[in-house]
């Protein structure tokens, strides 16, 4: 028997009947008498009296409603203690622009298990969308490989490694061991959006070209990205040779049987991801501690 059977019970004791009870807890008559028939089948004897009028509790009922709402009053207390001690605890709001959050979840993760009073809320945006959502207050934190305005913005370099794409093992590219400038642009990038990633999938994120003193935005590149949940999607894709993976060099897969990861000479790739804050709205202290402990796990730089 749960609390809920009890809630039920003392419901209908109190109502003196299946159909005023069900009123009160917006269900059905039938479902009422079901269910009470379910805790008498329980017990092993009758609770109620069954009349035209209405039902009146057995003696057997009468016996034990007093401990039923003895149990069920503690519980209501219970769960008043519970509300205050979630109303203490700290809300951090993060968002995540389309795979970052592969690369931060095990950190983040960490960070939350060794700290109970911490409720993080998390949201994946678009690029574009960050950067206002973290201005107008909706996000303590931002993190992403890129953004197309950082005015007001504080950022700290959280993790950088170099820059590879997986290409189709039996590819031109594969066999000479490397892939050209016009060659990324001439293939759609499979990219994780990351908002159903688990542990097992490969970390993907954004990546930032660099070729001498000019930088090459998203916008301005002329491949497409191919946004999905599905790693094995992603993977199949390659595989038949319609796109290709970006990939950073640290966290190449164990194992993609028919997919080899190549470098560009031609260009100087990061695979990379920063975390934002406004620097208008001092960040709280539990904000910078999350900072922290998720650049110590994940080696980042600077503040």
């Amino acid at each position: 028997m749960d609390i809920r059977q009890l809630k039920l019970f003392l419901t209908v004791a109190d109502a003196g009947s299946f159909y005023a009870a069900g009123e009160q807890l917006f269900i059905s008559r039938p479902a009422v008498s079901k269910a009470i028939a379910q805790i008498e089948d329980e017990i092993g004897m009758p609770l109620f009296a069954r009349s035209n009028s209405g039902v009146t509790l057995t003696e057997t009922g009468r016996q034990l409603m007093p401990k039923m709402r003895k149990i069920v009053d503690e519980f209501g207390s219970l769960e008043d203690d519970i509300q205050v001690l979630h109303n203490r605890r700290q809300r951090i709001k993060m968002g995540f622009a389309y795979g970052t959050y592969l690369i931060f979840m095990d950190a983040i993760q960490d960070y939350v298990d060794e700290h109970p009073d911490i409720v993080l809320d998390i949201s994946h945006y678009q690029y574009e969308d960050i950067v206002p959502a973290l201005k107008s207050g909706q996000l303590d934190l931002a993190c992403s490989g890129y953004v197309f305005d950082d005015t007001g913005l504080i950022r700290r370099p959280a993790y950088r490694c170099e820059a590879v794409w997986g290409v189709r093992s039996d590819s031109p590219m594969a066999k000479r061991g490397y892939i050209t400038e016009e060659e990324i642009h001439s293939f759609p990038h499979c990219i994780p959006s990351g908002s159903r990633a688990m542990k097992s999938d490969i970390s993907l994120s954004a990546i930032t070209y660099k070729k001498g003193e000019n930088d090459f935005l998203p916008t301005d590149l002329s491949y497409k990205y191919i946004l999905n949940d599905n790693m094995f999607y992603l993977c199949k894709l390659v595989l038949q040779g319609k796109a290709i993976m970006p990939i950073g060099r640290e966290a190449l897969p164990v194992s993609v049987e028919g997919i080899t990861f190549v470098t560009c000479p031609e260009l100087e790739c990061f695979w990379e991801a920063d975390i934002y804050y406004y620097a208008r709205r001092k960040p709280r202290k539990a904000v910078l501690a999350l900072m922290d402990a998720v650049f110590s796990e994940l080696g980042g730089t600077g503040k």
